[in-house]
């Protein structure tokens, strides 16, 4: 039955893309633009019909680019030397540490202290913890890696197996609640940071925290959270059967390596909090952690069993991620896409309600192609037509792309959301569901609040 859905997907799928490169082709001069285009549409369409695993799509495309010569192996290959790959890297060790050292199970321990009772204190309980480490981790595929362990031990200390309801729940809970909660924290998502380099060096504009938390927080971060919960608890209702804590948890005194695992990780949060003064990448504190985890005596982990105890698959996921997105960059399909956009919207000046849920709706279409950080990326530079086509203020143009790209319409498009997805054998089925569920509760409910919002704050 699964593979049928996979084939059916991925038939209407490329029917849809098929007609969208025709039109594409029409409009464009260059059969090397043309080609990139239709490798990224067959890219996607893998990724969203489940056909071929993640890894295995990234490597056709990038064969395919290479093999064509679309773009120097330098971009093509990108994705192994960027930051995003090295902190991937790096937290396979911190996390298999903190598993391993019995830290996770002491943290959830803490945590079951507070959070107790019905599935849906739980549900909270793991979205708070979701939203709290957003504030504190920079990177959110760096947070993704340091509450997955302890999200699992939490739902393993309430009686769930790996395969029920429950445990599902909890996971999406903390995971969805950390990723939505960062787009409303300026440097806690990559989406963000570029949006905020954008808007400084195209347009002299500059973003101050606080500013940015206050105008985005409420409704897009901890509105949408709460909406988030309540649909999560409807969807994976279960009955926790707290499990004896004895059994569970070793409470007697912390051993000499789980001491040394929590200094480290102590370092590290300290290096990325510190960010903004050195000016280092969170991949690079990260991966000196993972370094010093290995080593013998001072580590946590036999570095001679490490490579046989990790999935490197979730590597070239990233690696082909990045990879995609420069090529995009690389060929100008994404500016492409983009002009044929704004020539095409139906704009009206003085309909402000209307052109805002447009532009918000040219920001969804273009993350689709190019993943969630390419919706800044593509649509900052375009901004000044932007404005001028909706006579709305630059800023207000600007604003519009964070509604754009906190909503992900399908799971391929959030790189924390895909990495969790592999480390914790996440169903696609059910991570997809509460994608186009909460995209579509998003557009009837939270962006007409999220309007309203930003007229009382002088923003539209």
């Amino acid at each position: 039955m699964k593979n049928i859905t996979r084939k059916v997907t991925f038939s209407l799928t490329s029917l849809i893309f098929v007609g969208f490169l025709i039109q594409f082709i029409r409009h464009s001069n260059s059969l090397s633009t043309d080609i990139a285009l239709a490798a990224t549409l067959l890219t996607i369409t893998l990724l969203i019909s489940g056909l071929v695993m993640e890894y295995l799509a990234f490597l056709i495309f990038m064969a395919i680019v290479i093999i064509c010569k679309l773009a120097p192996a330098a971009v093509t290959f990108s994705g192994f030397t960027s930051p995003a790959f090295w902190l991937i890297f790096a937290g396979l060790p911190i996390g298999l540490a903190i598993q391993k050292t019995g830290l996770a199970n002491r943290i959830a321990y803490s945590l079951i202290k507070i959070c107790k009772g019905h599935y849906s204190i739980l549900v909270m309980g793991m979205a708070a913890f979701g939203m709290l480490m957003a504030f504190i981790m920079p990177s959110s595929a760096g947070r993704v890696i340091l509450i997955l362990p302890i999200i699992i031990a939490f739902a393993k200390a309430n009686g769930f197996d790996t395969e029920s309801r429950g445990h599902t729940g909890l996971l999406l809970s903390g995971i969805f609640a950390s990723n939505i909660a960062g787009f409303t924290i300026l440097p806690s998502n990559l989406p963000n940071i570029i949006l905020m380099g954008s808007m400084s060096s195209l347009y002299h504009l500059n973003l101050t925290y606080t500013g940015y938390l206050l105008l985005h927080f409420p409704i897009l971060g901890l509105l949408k959270v709460i909406l988030m919960v309540v649909i999560v608890t409807f969807m994976f209702n279960d009955r926790p059967s707290l499990l004896k804590l004895e059994n569970f948890i070793n409470l007697e005194k912390v051993s000499s390596a789980e001491k040394r695992l929590t200094l480290y990780l102590v370092l590290v949060l300290i290096a990325w909090l510190s960010d903004s003064y050195t000016n280092l990448s969170p991949a690079w504190p990260a991966l000196a952690i993972a370094v010093v985890c290995l080593l013998p005596k001072i580590g946590i982990l036999d570095h001679r069993n490490f490579m046989k105890e990790i999935n490197t698959e979730i590597l070239f996921y990233v690696a082909g991620l990045v990879g995609l997105s420069a090529v995009i960059n690389y060929t100008g399909i994404g500016s492409i896409i983009g002009q044929e956009l704004i020539a095409h919207i139906p704009f009206a000046a003085g309909h402000n309600f209307f052109n805002y849920y447009l532009l918000t709706f040219c920001s969804m279409i273009i993350g689709l192609l190019t993943t969630l950080p390419g919706i800044p990326a593509i649509m900052a530079p375009l901004s000044g037509q932007l404005a001028q086509a909706t006579h709305l203020p630059l800023t207000t143009v600007l604003i519009t792309q964070v509604i754009g790209y906190s909503m992900f319409i399908l799971p391929y498009q959030s790189p924390p959301l895909l990495i969790a997805m592999r480390l914790s054998n996440l169903s696609f089925k059910h991570v997809i569901k509460l994608c186009l569920i909460m995209t579509a509760l998003s557009i009837i409910v939270i962006m007409p609040l999220d309007y309203l919002w930003l007229m009382l704050n002088n923003a539209i």
